[in-house]
């Protein structure tokens, strides 16, 4: 792989949101939810290089997988400070 896919790192945030949605409705911490992120995010990377679905060795997926948790973290991270400065 020479470039990353950014539209396989898309795809992955929608998922890694929606995966870590559904870990917090189960009892975990919000405080936890960017670590989670990040680890969903490099799960579902290499569960997607394993089918074949995004090209890359392991490393390249990793890499894949953490910046779709991060942008998977800042996905409800900026909403939810921009309603924190509309209180004031």
């Amino acid at each position: 792989m020479d470039t990353i896919d950014f539209v396989a790192v898309a795809i992955l945030a929608g998922l890694v949101v929606g995966a870590v949605e559904v870990i917090k409705q189960t009892g975990m911490p919000s405080r936890y939810a960017g670590v989670v992120a990040i680890v969903v995010g490099i799960t579902l990377a290499l569960v997607a290089g394993a089918a074949q679905l995004v090209d890359g060795n392991a490393w390249e997926l990793a890499l894949i997988g953490i910046m779709a948790g991060f942008s998977a973290a800042g996905a409800w991270s900026i909403p939810k400070a921009a309603l924190d400065t509309r209180k004031d």
